[in-house]
């Protein structure tokens, strides 16, 4: 699957919900039946030779105004962000709609999701592979 990918880089996904935050909110595992949540990506440079890099095993930080808010590693990807990728393209391919090149995938949260606030500013931090930052307004 990795001759397939042409570059990975550092992420940070902002989730989205079409749904109204009310009383009538549904559980999680509707809302992730419903796409998950996905937004938008913000993403760093291409990490370079990442092919041989100890990608699974970077701890990744998420902080918020200067606070580490949580910890994660890749490895919380199904072991390797290959992996889930790797289910993607072929559950993608079994029903005929495949990935198509230049498309960009995240490929799961390493640190869980929290709730910004404006005024907040959020860094992803990949160590040696990169950041990502983010303000709300």
């Amino acid at each position: 699957m990795t001759d397939a990918v042409a570059s990975l880089h550092p992420g940070l996904e902002l989730a989205e919900c079409r749904f109204v935050h009310d009383a009538a909110f549904p559980p999680l595992p509707a809302i992730l039946a419903d796409g998950a949540g996905s937004g938008t990506i913000i993403y760093g440079p291409a990490i370079a030779d990442w092919r041989t890099r100890d990608i699974a095993g970077q701890e990744a930080t998420l902080s918020s105004n200067g606070k580490v808010r949580r910890k994660g590693t890749a490895a919380a990807a199904l072991d390797h962000p290959m992996a889930p990728l790797t289910w993607l393209a072929n559950e993608l391919s079994r029903t005929g709609v495949g990935l198509k090149a230049g498309e960009m995938v995240s490929t799961g949260t390493l640190t869980g999701m929290l709730a910004p606030k404006a005024g907040e500013t959020f860094v992803a931090d990949f160590g040696p592979f990169g950041s990502v930052e983010v303000t709300f307004t």
